[in-house]
């Protein structure tokens, strides 16, 4: 082979090898851009990554709303259900917490960022007398604690999103 076709076919390899390694970079560049763009967009990752890591998913307390209904049914009105108004506002909070996954808090209702003002006895405060003794129930007290932390969290969170 002579010496000027061998630095031809050297050079071809050294051009392809070339190739492959914009290619990669063709490919890696615009990932890092949108991964850039993702982490310049979300202003407050320590914020989502709590929330995130807050477990929303436990069971309803079910075994201590019975037994607070029984323990203060002379608190308690008839037409008054700790289950449904805890789940409405549990669910407003979860609610709110999947606006913002999907990367669409400026969507969320007026109303429903309203009671992200409030806890549950702030809101239905027929039940503001269970407030005091709210830790003899260990499961409605952690389920409690966990949307309450995650209320705030998120009510911050929209606080600074709008700045």
């Amino acid at each position: 082979m002579s010496e000027s076709l061998r630095l031809i076919t050297l050079s071809g390899l050294d051009q392809a090898q070339n190739a492959k390694v914009k290619s990669l970079h063709s490919e890696l560049v615009p990932f890092f851009e949108y991964i850039l763009e993702l982490v310049y967009r979300e202003k407050n990752p320590n914020m989502l990554s709590k929330l995130l890591a807050l477990d929303l998913c436990k069971p309803f307390p079910y075994c201590d709303t019975s037994k607070i209904m029984s323990d203060f049914k002379e608190l308690i009105l008839e037409e008054d259900c700790i289950n449904a108004d805890l789940n409405t506002y549990w669910m407003n909070i979860n609610g709110n917490l999947s606006y913002i996954l999907r990367g669409r808090s400026q969507k969320i209702p007026q109303d429903q960022r309203d009671w992200l003002n409030m806890s549950f006895f702030d809101l239905f405060q027929q039940y503001s007398f269970l407030e005091e003794h709210i830790g003899l129930y260990p499961g409605f007290y952690e389920e409690y604690i966990n949307y309450e932390k995650a209320r705030i969290f998120i009510f911050c969170y929209l606080f600074l999103e709008a700045l």
